[in-house]
């Protein structure tokens, strides 16, 4: 049964056919940008509460009912950062009737420059309902004339989010499936292509070095699957089967494979040399690298002494090299940043301050990500931080005076106090959750529920995207 997205012109393929402004000044196709396509509608906004774009007409829908909405909002360099959210006006009728109530997605705060956010929400349309229309805006009144854009609006009979999709037309879904199953022809390459995209503890594999060497990768066995799962099986005391027990991965192995082509046999020695030192993984572990776009490392030592034979008279040589990850995930590393991560900061609010206090990181990855919570300035009361995403909690008890700092790793669930990690623990509430990040945009927040006038306390949050397989 193919898919049906209700919303009319969800991605501006072609125009801006069914979509209207919301208290803003106008909307314009443009194709320098664009979520799904190259396509999306930018949308110049008004000084007012509300702005932004709606359905031009109402969508019909049905009572009771659980719809999915979610849409991608992207505000440009030059623009203005600002908070969005959805809107989902009710109405007894798809023409006429009147307004039953009107349901809002969570306001995400986007920054200028951020990739693509998407917005969603899953609700249940009120039992009289007939009628929907969906709007797109900025609740907060923002600067006259900035833009943001807008693509890839979903809006489904659904009770979770869906992967956005266009126009899935049974005939559309034949002609995908058929092209799928016509042979790919093989390509013409006139020559080895040698990207640089491999990484072992600073070897650079498949490249070729200073002294005419070519460094090949010709396999990498174990990183592009899953870990190996550890469950323990736990009979029941009566009845059939076992237990359900919550299980573990175990360290990813990995059994890097390749060879080295040397100029002449002269050459074979230096370039085994610096092998075996990239591979001296026993006393210190290194970095594996991919450049997978983005590039992705693992932290890894020696699983076994590696293989190194030299195959013929001109110094080919073969080798293999067992690796072993104790983290099975694999991370995003950001060059930026001597140690791969990306950092988003966040400030404290209270009832009392104003600012929205929260954060949108997005963890691109497939896989959940700890975080280091590094807290600067001055927190007066109890330090509450929350992943509002995963409604999950860590609560730090003790005041932190201005010039000091708390460091709180989730993975290691490890807590220091101005660098010092003994005795620390107790600065942060036995019922801290250590949270992660999930798959996707996760919307972070944080109160200093202290004396309001005084808090000056603000989060510098490190993170780096993961991915299992």
């Amino acid at each position: 049964m193919a898919k049906n997205n209700l919303v009319t012109n969800p991605s501006f393929k072609t125009n801006t056919t069914g979509w209207s402004t919301s208290s803003s000044s106008s909307i314009a196709r443009i194709t320098t940008d664009g979520f799904f396509g190259t396509s999306s509608l930018q949308v110049t906004k008004q000084a007012a509460s509300n702005s932004g774009v709606v359905t031009s007409s109402r969508i019909a829908v049905t009572g009771s009912t659980s719809y999915g909405v979610s849409a991608y909002v992207k505000v440009p360099l030059g623009s203005q950062t600002g908070t969005f959210q959805i809107n989902v006006a009710w109405y007894t009728a798809v023409s006429g009737g009147s307004l039953i109530s009107t349901s809002s997605s969570n306001a995400i705060e986007i920054t200028v420059g951020d990739p693509w956010v998407r917005l969603t929400d899953v609700i249940t349309s009120p039992s009289n309902a007939a009628g929907a229309l969906i709007y797109v805006v900025q609740p907060a009144a923002g600067t006259a004339s900035k833009t943001f854009y807008l693509d890839a609006v979903l809006f489904e009979a659904a009770s979770y989010i869906n992967e956005y999709y266009d126009d899935v037309t049974q005939a559309y879904e034949n002609k995908t499936v058929d092209k799928s199953l016509i042979p790919v022809p093989v390509p013409k390459i006139t020559g080895m292509q040698l990207n640089a995209d491999i990484n072992l503890n600073g070897l650079i594999l498949n490249t070729i070095d200073e002294d005419g060497v070519v460094w090949v990768c010709t396999g990498i066995d174990g990183w592009w699957n899953h870990p190996e799962p550890d469950i323990a099986d736990i009979p029941r005391g009566y009845g059939d089967g076992s237990y359900d027990i919550r299980g573990r991965y175990q360290s990813r192995q990995i059994t890097l494979n390749g060879v080295f082509l040397t100029p002449d046999s002269s050459y074979v020695q230096a370039a085994r040399d610096k092998l075996i030192k990239a591979a001296d993984l026993v006393h210190f572990g290194g970095w594996l690298k991919t450049n997978e776009q983005p590039l992705k490392a693992s932290w890894v030592r020696l699983n076994g002494a590696p293989s190194i034979e030299t195959v013929n008279a001109r110094g080919r040589t073969e080798f293999s090299i067992g690796l072993r990850a104790p983290d099975p995930l694999k991370y995003e590393w950001y060059e930026d940043d001597e140690l791969g991560y990306r950092m988003s900061v966040l400030t404290c609010t209270n009832a009392l301050s104003p600012g929205t206090g929260t954060v949108t990181i997005n963890n691109t990855g497939n896989a959940y990500t700890p975080v280091i919570l590094e807290i600067h300035g001055t927190v007066n009361g109890d330090g509450e931080i929350q992943n509002v995403t995963t409604d999950e909690l860590i609560t730090t008890v003790l005041p932190i005076p201005s010039g000091h700092v708390l460091e709180i790793d989730t993975k290691e669930h490890e807590v220091a106090y101005d660098g010092d990690a003994v005795g620390q623990r107790n600065r942060v509430d036995v019922l801290a959750e250590w949270f992660y990040l999930a798959p996707g945009n996760n919307v972070i927040s944080f109160v200093d529920d202290g004396n309001p006038n005084n808090s000056s306390a603000y989060i510098n949050v490190y993170y780096r995207s993961a991915w299992l397989g």
